[in-house]
Order: structure tokens, then sequence, then C-alpha cells
């Protein structure tokens, strides 16, 4: 699944620096960001029939939008600053580059655990006592029943299967709120990367 994305962004990235020296880095970063935002809107309807290829161009789409944003960041940042400072400035933009994706990963771990469990309460408690939880647990009962199971084993290996039945939609949940949660900051992060709107030197 991700080695489509995985040689998309390789050409991207070549066009990308050589497309950072005739267009202001602005037009890229916000269209790259953009791009990625899609991404992981798409990836949040993601499902059990989700197909293959479906699920690797959601993925194309988001590597694409990265290959156009890093390059062009990079070149946005350093020409915004003298020459004396260039040595620094690289510095800065790897050190705070380092900084965000341990501290973003992390806050996305944490938020998809959480929704995970949030999720994994409200369906809890949506189908307890239900008629529907009820009518699959007899369904579970009766074809353990005819594999031999004694009683107080089928009931037992029917709850343990309704409950991880909820564990795995909760995750799949979670997971989706978090990529939704990823799309909305990189749609947001468009505003700032408008503040770079200036014409590079030997711009056509």
């Amino acid at each position: 699944i991700l080695m489509p994305a995985g040689f998309a962004v390789a050409f991207v990235f070549l066009a990308a620096g050589r497309m950072s020296d005739f267009v202001p880095p602005w037009l890229p970063i916000c269209a790259g960001l953009a791009l990625f935002a899609l991404s992981c809107w798409l990836i949040s309807f993601v499902g059990t029939d989700t197909g293959f290829w479906e699920l690797a161009f959601w993925i194309l789409v988001g590597r694409v939008g990265l290959g156009l944003t890093m390059p062009n960041m990079n070149v946005g940042a350093m020409r915004a600053l003298p020459p004396h400072l260039l040595g620094q400035g690289a510095g800065g933009i790897n050190f705070f580059r380092m900084l965000g994706g341990a501290l973003g990963t992390n806050l996305i771990s944490v938020l998809t655990e959480r929704r995970t469990q949030f999720h994994a309460e409200t369906l809890s408690a949506m189908t307890e006592g239900g008629d529907t939880l009820l009518e699959a647990r007899r369904l579970l009962e009766g074809l353990y029943a005819k594999e031999g199971l004694p009683e107080v084993i089928r009931r037992d290996a029917a709850q343990d299967f309704l409950l991880r039945m909820v564990e795995a939609q909760a995750a799949l949940e979670g997971f989706r709120d978090a990529f939704l949660v990823v799309g909305l900051v990189c749609l947001l992060a468009v505003i700032p990367g408008l503040t770079l709107r200036q014409k590079p030197p030997g711009a056509r």
C-alpha cells in the first residue's frame, strides 16, 4: 500500500526542488498542505470494505502533498534570513522539525487511544442489553453448540467474541478520528503558509 506513494514522493521531491527556483514557495506549500489534508480526510473514511488501490491512492495524494511542501518550506524559510545566519537557520529548521515530529506523533497516539476508549464505551453502552446484541449472542452460542462446546463455555466464548468485535470497531473509529484531526490541523496550516508570499530571486 505504501510503495506507490513512496515512488511518487521521490519524483515529486525532484520536481518540487526544481520548482522552487521559479515559483513562490507559498504556492506549493499551501497546495501541498491542502493535498495532505485531503488525504487525511479521505483516510478518515477507511473501513474493512476499503479496497487496496483505493487506500493506496488516498495515501499517495498525501505523499504528493508532503513532496510539494517540505522542500519549498525549507527554501521559503531560508530566504527570509540574511546570509550570515543561514547556518543557524538550517540547524533551527532541523531541530524544530524533529521536535514537531516527536511531539505530533505522541499527541496523535494519545488522541487515538482516548478516542478508541471513548468509542468502546459508547458502543458498549449502545449494545448492552439491546435486541441486536442478544440476537448475536444467541447465534454465536448456537454455532458453538453445533461444535459440541458445553453451555458454560459457549456463553463465555460468545461474550469474548462480541467484546473483541466492539474493541475492533472502537479502534477503527479512533483511527478515523485521529486522521480527521490531522487533516484539520494541516488545513489550518495553510494560513501561516500564506505569510510566505515573496518573490524568489531570479523569478520569471
